[in-house]
């Protein structure tokens, strides 16, 4: 018998489900077609709807250009539309379903800012039973956990607050990236020109970031310029960055340090060297580039000039040139705007080593209205120096004397010292002077050698000649004399006399004895012994006359 029970396996699509069997669908063993339709309750839609596939048409991006994805639902859907799609770094252009409504085609335009991602929230979309998508999907869901990326290379410019750098310090300056990198470092940087060797520091900044922060060490002698090569750093899509360059013009001045002449020993030609630490050019072809504020008009400073032999622009000297006379310290400044760097940077005034006094002063001069004494009245003598010292000022020790008394010493100057003397108490012997040596001082503690005697070095100064007769007296062994025996006679002058020229009969009279010249006698020439015979007829008379030439002082 034919079969009345038949079974039929039903796969859901999406909604509702009403079965329908047509009439004359089916036939009976006699061949008669059923006429009535028959018809099945409805089959209510529970099921949710899921994503089951939801990609890219590329793995990369192209700006500018349309990026399309397919998403295929388990079930069909319907009405979604734009606002049902959230994109990532990109914006919906359209969204269309092919004919079954389980495959659609969203069409985003990337805005280049990053890599695309495509999400679908959750409960904003439902099947043709009501049922709702149960979660939020992302397209990254179905590509490893990543966006689509772009294919262009990264863009990169770095940029400074300042078109100039005017100090050595450290320069700041900003890389900034249209997109987030990674692995970029201090050695992505090169230091093209101008910069110290290894002295790049990234100060902020780190992998995934935009903007970077990096300072550099200028060396200060021309424009820094920095280089980041093609391909030193990489996007988060593996896209090399392309090449960038800065240059940032040197505003610092040139720098001078000098060497050369430091000290001076009076007249004569001093050279003092220059060195820039740049090259350099002058501005007013070196006239007065170098000053000093010593007066003394025996100072010629010449024009600053290239050192001999130099092509490097960077070695100048300047020739001082002293007369007699000079002394003292000469200090020396490099002019403001004296040279220029290839930048137009001009040089800064800057004070140079002065040429200190190596000199030792010297006496130049000694003199007195005083030639000669014949008496113990008091004279005055100057004494001049070659330059001002200290040290010797009421000082009566700074000086010898052979004969007299230095009584004070006194000055209006420091230059010129008036020495006050007094002739020796026993009038006797020329009176002539010298300086004690490292006592009178200039002011660049240069001390004057001892000078033991004026007359022998000084051409103006003789001694101060002894013009004073030497006095005595005479003292007879026995006086009274009580026999007719010769005894000595001693005579004593107050200072040495001259032997060869005193004689008996001549120098020394006597009435009532007798003198033997054989026995005249002296050690010293100040104390003479000879031998007196009286011829005892009365008193010994001994005379010496006054201002007699031949007992003179002894020379």
């Amino acid at each position: 018998a034919p079969a009345t029970d038949w079974t039929i396996e039903l796969t859901p699509i999406g909604g509702d489900i009403t079965l329908t069997v047509g009439a004359g669908a089916v036939t009976d063993q006699y061949t008669n077609a059923s006429t009535v339709a028959m018809s099945m309750d409805m089959i209510e839609d529970l099921l949710f709807p899921a994503v089951d596939a939801f990609r890219a048409s590329a793995n990369k991006y192209t700006l500018n250009q349309d990026l399309t994805f397919t998403v295929i639902f388990s079930e069909r859907m319907t009405g979604l539309q734009g606002e049902d799609f959230t994109p990532t770094n990109a914006s919906v252009k359209s969204v269309s379903s092919s004919v079954d409504n389980l495959t659609w085609t969203v069409v985003v335009t990337p805005d280049g800012n990053g890599p695309v991602d495509l999400e679908i929230e959750a409960d904003t979309l439902a099947d043709e039973g009501g049922n709702t998508l149960p979660a939020t999907v992302f397209s990254t869901g179905f590509n490893n956990g990543v966006g689509i990326p772009s294919d262009a290379s990264p863009g990169v410019e770095i940029s400074s607050t300042e078109s100039s750098y005017d100090d050595k310090g450290a320069q700041e300056f900003t890389v900034t990236f249209d997109e987030g990198v990674s692995g970029f470092t201090a050695d992505d940087v090169n230091i093209v020109t101008g910069g110290q060797s290894g002295s790049v520091v990234v100060t902020s900044g780190g992998d995934g970031d935009e903007v970077y922060t990096i300072t550099v060490m200028p060396v200060g002698t021309g424009p820094l310029s920095l280089n980041i090569p093609a391909g030193a750093i990489q996007d988060v899509s593996g896209n090399d960055s392309s090449e960038l360059s800065l240059t940032v013009a040197d505003g610092i001045a040139p720098g001078a340090s000098f060497g050369g002449a430091t000290s001076h020993d009076g007249a004569g030609n001093y050279v003092v060297d220059v060195t820039f630490d740049e090259p350099v050019s002058l501005v007013s072809g070196g006239v007065d580039a170098v000053s000093t504020t010593n007066t003394n008009a025996g100072i010629t400073i010449g024009n600053l000039v290239t050192k001999s032999g130099d092509t490097t622009r960077t070695q100048w000297q300047v020739t001082i040139t002293l007369s007699s006379g000079v002394s003292g310290e000469i200090p020396l400044t490099l002019a403001a705007q004296a040279v220029k760097d290839d930048n137009d940077n001009r040089n800064v005034e800057t004070a140079m080593p002065s040429l200190t006094d190596g000199a030792a002063p010297t006496v130049a001069n000694v003199q007195s209205t005083t030639t000669e004494y014949t008496d113990g009245t008091s004279f005055t003598v100057d004494v001049t120096f070659s330059e001002s010292v200290s040290g010797v000022a009421n000082n009566t020790e700074a000086f010898t004397i052979t004969n007299g008394t230095i009584d004070s010493v006194t000055t209006s100057d420091n230059i010129t010292y008036t020495l006050t003397i007094t002739p020796p108490t026993d009038l006797a012997g020329n009176i002539d002077l010298g300086l004690k040596g490292s006592i009178a001082t200039d002011s660049d503690s240069n001390t004057a050698a001892a000078i033991a005697s004026f007359a022998t070095l000084i051409a103006s100064w003789s001694a101060i000649l002894d013009k004073a007769g030497p006095a005595g007296s005479m003292l007879a062994a026995q006086n009274p004399y009580q026999t007719k025996n010769a005894q000595t006679l001693t005579i004593t002058f107050d200072e040495p006399i001259n032997s060869t020229t005193f004689a008996v009969g001549e120098d020394i009279t006597i009435t009532g004895g007798t003198l033997d010249a054989s026995t005249l006698a002296t050690s010293d020439n100040k104390e003479w012994t000879i031998d007196l015979t009286p011829i005892g007829t009365g008193p010994i008379s001994l005379h010496i006359p006054a201002d007699d030439q031949s007992v003179s002082r002894n020379e």
